[in-house]
């Protein structure tokens, strides 16, 4: 309606947030800048934070990004990402900001009859990654979850429907969007 009666430019792809409620997201000024993570508001201490990262090789194509989430409240208060940063710094970031926040790293369980070689955190599939998306367009659609990031709710204007799933579009970043979803 909005597009046809009221000449309003919309997204006309199918993106996984409907594309009225992308336009009417407002994001917020960084309230701090520590290194290159942007705070959208300062941790409260005794609250519950989740922070996520999405890695990549850090050779300047893909971005390595990790997104800060107060819980249960679901507000952004932080977000980084950089194509050029190791994988090792990433993760030194990632402690960084767990430290700033006061926090300790979770992992998943390991799993009888496998074993974890070499890395902490938690594995996604294909699955995990729809059932992700299904989560997280509800939360975000219901106002139950608040986006802060000016980068990120152009990511997710640019998070479009792929096959069975969703992607950026080709030639945009989804990785913002990959961090939320971890």
């Amino acid at each position: 309606f909005r597009r046809e009666h009221e000449c309003e430019f919309l997204i006309y792809d199918e993106t996984l947030i409907s594309s009225t409620h992308l336009i009417d997201m407002e994001p917020q000024t960084p309230v701090e800048v520590t290194g290159q993570v942007r705070w959208y508001k300062r941790p409260t201490p005794g609250m519950t934070y989740m922070v996520s990262l999405d890695p990549a090789m850090g050779t300047g194509g893909d971005y390595a990004a990790i997104q800060v989430f107060e819980l249960p409240t679901f507000e952004q208060v932080g977000e980084w990402h950089h194509n050029t940063t190791p994988m090792n710094q990433q993760v030194r970031i990632l402690q960084s900001i767990t430290k700033h926040i006061q926090g300790m790293f979770l992992s998943e369980p390991i799993r009888k009859g496998h074993r974890r070689k070499f890395r902490r955190g938690f594995n996604t599939t294909a699955k995990h990654k729809i059932d992700a998306c299904t989560k997280f367009k509800e939360l975000v659609e219901n106002n139950k979850m608040k986006i802060n990031s000016q980068l990120l709710i152009s990511e997710l204007k640019d998070f479009v429907a792929s096959g069975m799933s969703f992607k950026a579009k080709a030639g945009q970043h989804d990785d913002l969007v990959s961090a939320c979803l971890l």
